[in-house]
């Protein structure tokens, strides 16, 4: 497979000895077969590359940015076998394999062409599997994981009962970035406000990087974390969550001391207490090396749910109850927003697709992925992935017409772009579902600009008006709450349902610019 990709010509030499023995057996005719790519169609080359039959670098040339891409994207495979929501999809870095992650506890290794399920690793954790990503290079029979119960557990495809527990965050532990340099190191994020860094060389594992401060220097939680593909040393990375801003660190700047966390024992889990190294000492904190943000998203009541870097080093940027901004850290400034979507109920990931990084892709609270151009911002594509919500997508690291997504159904859909003709819904359908979005986003924006009006003091003093509207069941109770004189009659009712312990005590996590 990496003799294709290079375009060596050398099918016939087969992994390395150091290489880890793949579960995968390519065909003899995947092996030998070539095709010649003189003035070919679109749908030619669409069809060889996803067969397995075309020289990647030859077809990116030829197909590049094309709108074929998204406009015959059809569902190909439905990969079925957890018994809980799909949480995280990624793709093996041979592109052979696709890994999920579920509410289950389970980590799948899935053969995606032929549906067929290779290998099932019984985990550790305790709680939903958030992301499950696959080291690099000698490390490769190795996959990372973080959940709900705090944990950041190593597995083994070689071993499946074999899964250790690497360090832990205090509550969730949102997400992963392995890094582009070091095979054997990575990062992870929690709602604890921390960055933490991993080695698997090394027995002390779970060292503080950073602890994610906002403008008034309180910590709050982190949704996401992200290398920068173009810093050739690997150590910049973005970090996003609570505060409505991405902050880009170094991690030469880090202090590295131990978390506390060590190894080995249970982690934080979903709602304990935070640990003993949360202090309000913060003063050691690495200083960010900058801090990007859209001006419009800032004027909402909006957090960040997810971001990713460009090959280009742009950032992609998913905001609650708003739009997907794309910042450019040159300039510091926002380029375009993507428009159409919903991000209220659940963590929504986001993508550029294509090539050359020509489209964007997020999922929806309406159950479809929603590609736009990235240059225009225009709409292209909405595909049905999910009956109920959509959340993760991942393109493929080769094919640039092969994508894979998941929700809340217990399933992995993976789509390409082999349709004979347009796969674009009609544009009623897609004026309706859009009317339907921002009417939901919009009567939740409206309630936050009201609140906004009242002073900080107000809503930590009385919190359960702040749980009220974080836990609204329906739009329509949003935008009558948002349209009252001052929402007083609201707070009987947010009062008599609302618990003591709605928000920890921990005076060290800033409520107000928490993530919803």
């Amino acid at each position: 497979a990496e003799a294709r990709r290079r375009g060596s010509g050398d099918e016939g030499s087969g992994p390395s000895p150091s290489s880890p023995p793949s579960p995968f057996s390519p065909s003899k005719q995947q092996q030998q077969r070539r095709r010649s790519f003189s003035s070919p169609s679109v749908r030619r080359v669409l069809l060889d590359l996803q067969s397995g039959l075309a020289n990647r670098s030859k077809c990116v040339g030829q197909i590049g940015g094309h709108l074929s891409l998204v406009q015959r994207l059809q569902k190909t495979h439905t990969l079925r076998g957890h018994t809980g929501c799909v949480n995280t999809c990624s793709f093996t870095h041979d592109g052979n394999g696709l890994l999920t992650g579920s509410d289950d506890t389970s980590i799948k290794l899935w053969d995606w062409r032929n549906g067929e399920e290779k290998i099932h690793v019984h985990t550790l954790h305790t709680g939903n599997v958030f992301q499950a990503q696959q080291m690099h290079r000698w490390c490769e029979d190795s996959v990372v994981s973080c959940a709900a119960d705090g944990n950041v557990q190593l597995h083994s495809w070689l071993r499946p009962h074999s899964s250790i527990v690497l360090g832990f965050h205090t509550g969730r532990a949102h997400k992963l970035s392995l890094s582009p340099v070091d095979p054997c190191t990575f990062l992870s994020c929690g709602e604890d406000g921390k960055v933490l860094f991993f080695d698997v060389r090394d027995t002390q594992n779970g060292k503080l990087a950073v602890k994610f401060l906002n403008d008034r220097k309180r910590r709050v939680q982190i949704n996401a974390v992200a290398h920068d593909p173009t810093d050739s040393s690997g150590n910049r990375f973005a970090v996003a969550g609570g505060d409505k801003k991405v902050r880009i660190y170094d991690l030469r700047t880090a202090s590295f001391a131990n978390s506390g966390n060590g190894t080995g024992g249970g982690g934080g889990g979903e709602g304990a207490a935070p640990h003993e190294s949360h202090t309000r000492d913060d003063h050691n904190n690495p200083d960010p090396l900058q801090v990007l943000w859209d001006e419009e998203a800032i004027e909402l009541g909006s957090h960040i749910t997810s971001l990713a870097y460009s090959s280009q080093g742009e950032l992609l940027v998913n905001y609650s109850e708003d739009n997907v901004f794309l910042l450019d850290p040159a300039t510091g400034k926002s380029k375009q927003q993507y428009k159409g979507h919903c991000n209220r109920e659940t963590v929504k990931g986001v993508a550029f697709f294509g090539p050359n990084d020509d489209f964007v892709v997020s999922g929806s609270d309406c159950g479809h992925v929603f590609i736009w151009s990235k240059g225009t911002g225009d709409l292209l594509q909405m595909l049905r992935g999910d009956e109920d919500i959509c959340n993760c997508i991942t393109p493929h690291p080769h094919l640039c017409t092969t994508l894979a997504t998941s929700g809340l159904e217990h399933d992995c859909k993976v789509w390409q772009s082999t349709a004979s003709e347009s796969t674009v819904p009609d544009e009623e359908y897609m004026r309706h579902q859009l009317a339907d979005n921002a009417s939901s986003q919009s009567a939740v924006a409206r309630a936050y600009t009201w609140m906004r009006a009242m002073t900080v003091d107000m809503l930590i003093d009385q919190p359960s008006l702040r749980q009220f509207v974080d836990g609204m069941a329906t739009s329509e109770e949003a935008e009558l709450w948002a349209s009252s004189d001052d929402g007083s009659s609201f707070l009987s009712t947010s009062s008599s349902s609302a618990t003591e312990d709605g928000f920890s005590d921990d005076d060290d996590v800033d409520h107000d610019s928490g993530a919803l």
